[in-house]
């Protein structure tokens, strides 16, 4: 299956020029002429190949037994950080990317039997919305949606759960600030941050990196909620700090990313009105 699904993403690399040439873009913004035009080519059709191998394993996940996820996933002492993280009794945030299979984090955290869910968005084609979270729940994943209510995230950890989040993509309808990502200004969801303040609760990175057939779970240090700054100063220190662990993460593993997305599409205000506002010549 696995190899079906390296086809059809070469095949989609080939077939969708469009994404072909945004991907490329995007590349050559994050690392300008660090790299050649052959390397974005190469990294770009790796994208679509790894995109089309995660489909496969998330439609698995549903079949896969404790035994087959330890198997399937290495792990070095990153539950020992969970462990850490989670003695305040405040619950814990696991911010991760969308990087290598994201799906398979919360299936791995509940295998272990620890509670909680992933904040998501609803899948404009519900069908698929449907199955997505049938796969989440059916592991043992509840699903939080950004568009209700906050509280029973809040609850989540105040009984000392697990909830993750994917605070590396510009959805302008959700709160955020402009943090420097690849260094250039990005607008990233201010949520996990708020979330931390709010709750108590600390922020673990965490990763599922793609090792040919099998993954490894990794993650960064644990980013405990700011004191003794105001509210507006601890969500941007604690948004940057995210954000340098994921851009690390992804300068490390840019085939995993998902270079489709318009990471910089939206721009500061005072940005665009400098770009809008009229040019004035000198005579």
């Amino acid at each position: 299956m696995l190899g079906i699904a390296d086809f059809s993403g070469w095949a989609a690399w080939q077939m969708l020029p469009k994404e072909r040439r945004k991907v490329i873009q995007h590349l050559e913004i994050a690392f300008g002429s660090s790299k050649s035009s052959s390397e974005y080519y190469r990294i770009g059709q790796a994208v679509f190949q790894n995109l089309g191998k995660t489909a496969v394993d998330t439609l698995r996940i549903p079949k896969l037994s404790k035994t087959d996820l330890e198997a399937l996933i290495l792990e070095r002492h990153v539950f020992e950080r969970v462990e850490e993280a989670l003695k305040g009794g405040d619950g814990l945030i696991c911010a991760t990317a969308h990087i290598g299979n994201w799906e398979l984090i919360p299936v791995v955290i509940a295998s272990r039997g620890y509670q909680g869910g992933v904040i998501g968005r609803r899948i404009y084609y519900e069908p698929f919305n449907r199955v997505l979270e049938k796969i989440r729940e059916g592991a043992g994943a509840k699903v939080f949606y950004r568009d209700e209510s906050p509280k029973p995230i809040l609850s989540a950890l105040k009984k000392n759960q697990i909830v993750g989040v994917l605070p590396d993509q510009d959805v302008d309808s959700l709160d955020g600030v402009f943090i420097p990502f690849f260094g250039k200004l990005a607008y990233t969801p201010s949520a996990p941050a708020k979330l931390s303040l709010a709750s108590g609760a600390p922020i673990l990175p965490l990763f599922m990196i793609r090792r040919e057939s099998r993954y490894e779970l990794q993650c960064g240090d644990i980013i405990w909620p700011e004191e003794g700054a105001s509210k507006e100063e601890a969500v941007l220190k604690i948004t940057k700090r995210i954000s340098n662990v994921i851009e690390s993460y992804v300068k490390q593993y840019p085939e995993q990313w998902v270079w489709m997305h318009r990471r910089w599409r939206s721009r500061p205000q005072e940005e665009a009105a400098s770009i809008s506002a009229p040019k004035i010549h000198q005579v």
